[in-house]
């Protein structure tokens, strides 16, 4: 997986899917490659590269686990999401800011509303990742990470029909 940071990562990973594929769109339509050092890449080889790392995030990795709420292996279940991590409450209870984090945030159980198809931060670049709604830097869901992957999924999804 490409890395650049360690904190909401995955932003970088589908950024630059999302790049390629439109660099990919521009080589294939002048019919032309690029050149990195000695090798060459065509608009194929990009593709596969971007489905690389949507692979990874989506289970293809060393810890075999999904990087997307509600979707693969071994999916998270602590997204650092208010609405996800609030339960239902009766329409007289008042949630403040300040007591959302005594009551749910520390909770260390799966989040009582799942934000299915959410990708969240990500790994560190060891690989290791941890579902607690604290580690936000691993378990935001942000819309810079998920508004790129729609983008490069619906690219991939085309090439699959």
């Amino acid at each position: 997986m490409i890395h650049l940071r360690d904190g909401a990562n995955t932003q970088y990973v589908t950024g630059t899917a999302m790049l390629l594929d439109i660099y990919g769109d521009f080589l294939a339509k002048n019919n032309q490659k690029v050149t990195c050092g000695s090798k060459q890449f065509d608009s194929t080889r990009l593709l596969a590269f971007t489905k690389q790392q949507m692979d990874y995030l989506l289970g293809s990795n060393p810890e075999r686990r999904s990087y997307m709420v509600g979707f693969g292996n071994n999916p998270p279940t602590q997204a650092h999401h208010r609405g996800a991590s609030v339960p239902v409450l009766g329409p007289t209870e008042v949630v403040s800011c300040p007591m959302s984090f005594v009551n749910w945030f520390t909770k260390n159980a799966p989040n009582p509303n799942e934000l299915t198809g959410a990708i969240l931060g990500g790994p560190d670049r060891y690989d290791h990742f941890t579902d607690k709604r604290w580690t936000s830097s691993m378990t935001e869901p942000c819309t810079y990470i998920n508004s790129m992957a729609v983008g490069t999924l619906a690219k991939l999804a085309s090439h699959l029909a």
